[in-house]
């Protein structure tokens, strides 16, 4: 019955223990999987970032007016959701990178954005910038051109030589030339367009400084007044017209720039959120075979449990085809009538409690016999002390050898110790009876 017992105890807490892990493994299940994709979802961002400064790029490339603050807000949202999958962010539910893979991957997405930010950065500098410088360029190109046409007319008006009044007319061509290829190339960032710039630059401030160096249109004050205030400008228009072009430059090699790392960087962030997703599957999958074989385990003891309770339903019918065995034997001075009644007990255990009284009836029955036994055998063996003390004295009258009356007082004296020990035993069944009767009562009183 212990063993039992302690077999119920075992399976009622590995049962218990099981279905607190399975509880737990889904309560850890749902937790992890709100944080996994939380995480996920930042690293998606990540990816969405990239694009999206991209964009702005383009946009702040070909568009005037755009407020550029929205480049530096994404760029702090890049680097705070970086910091927080590198490092971890308890308050956000972002943990820290939790394989050396991951990290791995947040490393190399880390060296393809610093450089990235930094162009990005340098960028929105030189944007500002020649957004001024265009607007300077644009406005003054007029006044070059007025300056060219002065030096026209005052050489038409002086009738200077007409190769002069040519070059000069050329030079108004030239200003406007210019410009249209400058703004092509601010538009379009082609390459032609720079170099046909340059070429029209040159030959610019080529015919311009040639004419200041010409005496015979020196000599004329008003065309040599009109030649220096041209000059004059000049200098000045020249430097922002080649500073913009060479800024423009500098935001195209840039925009070259992030156009191809774009789509590093991007491939790198996807494969950030691939291998996030990766692991969260694989930590999922882990925790599920977990539960199978749990639930496994205790189906496993489910069915031990069963065998268990078939092994004491038979060992409780053999308890109770034994207890009718035992109720047999009592004596015939039991009331039938009790048996029948027992016999109609509403069920098992009255049946069981039945059996259990007829049978101490019995063993009480052999108590009883027991105990007269013992009467009779401690009479017998008085007597027979009696008989002996007397064969005693006649052994020792008998005319016989000393040896055959030896021999007979120890046939005597033998039979006096059998009869002793047999008195000796009776008691001793006399007390187990006891012991087996109050032992009966006990079960008796707790099956009741």
């Amino acid at each position: 019955m212990g063993k039992i017992t302690n077999q119920i105890k075992f399976i009622g807490g590995a049962l218990s223990l099981i279905i607190i892990t399975i509880l737990f493994s889904l309560y850890y299940i749902n937790q992890k999987g709100k944080t996994d994709s939380n995480v996920i979802d930042v690293a998606g961002t990540q990816r969405m970032i990239t694009q999206k400064i991209t964009k702005e790029v383009f946009h702040l490339a070909s568009t005037d007016g755009i407020c550029s603050n929205t480049i530096l807000d994404s760029i702090r949202d890049f680097d705070k959701n970086l910091v927080d999958l590198m490092d971890g962010n308890e308050d956000k539910g972002i943990y820290k990178a939790p394989s050396p893979l991951i990290k791995q991957q947040l490393i190399s997405v880390k060296k393809l954005w610093i450089p990235f930010k930094e162009n990005v950065f340098a960028f929105k500098s030189l944007i500002s910038k020649i957004r001024e410088d265009r607007k300077f360029v644009y406005n003054q190109n007029l006044l070059l051109l007025r300056l060219s046409d002065n030096i026209v007319k005052e050489m038409v008006k002086n009738s200077v030589d007409g190769k002069f009044i040519d070059l000069s007319g050329r030079q108004r061509m030239l200003s406007q030339r210019m410009m249209f290829q400058l703004l092509l190339y601010l538009n379009s960032s082609d390459p032609r367009y720079y170099s046909e710039f340059f070429k029209i630059y040159s030959l610019y401030d080529e015919t311009i400084r040639e004419f200041a160096k010409t005496e015979n249109l020196i000599e004329i004050k008003k065309l040599k007044s009109a030649i220096d205030k041209n000059i004059n400008f000049w200098n000045r228009y020249s430097i922002e017209a080649k500073n913009l072009i060479e800024l423009q430059s500098r935001i195209n090699e840039i925009i070259k720039y992030v156009q191809y790392s774009n789509m590093s960087l991007l491939n790198a962030t996807d494969q950030m959120v691939f291998v996030y997703s990766t692991h969260c599957k694989k930590q999922r999958d882990l925790i599920e075979k977990i539960e199978y074989i749990l639930g496994l385990i205790a189906l496993l003891i489910m069915l031990y449990s069963a065998f268990l309770i078939k092994k004491i339903e038979r060992n409780f019918t053999k308890f109770l085809d034994d207890s009718k065995i035992l109720s047999s034997c009592m004596p015939k001075s039991v009331d039938k009538s009790t048996l029948v009644n027992n016999c109609l007990g509403k069920n098992e255990l009255i049946e069981a409690n039945s059996h259990l009284q007829r049978f101490i009836a019995s063993v009480d029955d052999m108590i009883l016999d027991a105990q007269k036994a013992i009467q009779a055998s401690e009479k017998i063996t008085t007597e027979l002390s009696n008989i002996g003390d007397v064969i005693d004295i006649d052994i020792q009258k008998l005319d016989m050898d000393e040896k055959e009356k030896k021999d007979l007082i120890t046939f005597v004296n033998n039979s006096e110790d059998i009869a002793i020990q047999s008195i000796e035993e009776l008691k001793n069944s006399e007390r187990l009876l006891q012991k087996l009767h109050e032992n009966l009562h006990i079960i008796l009183q707790k099956a009741r």
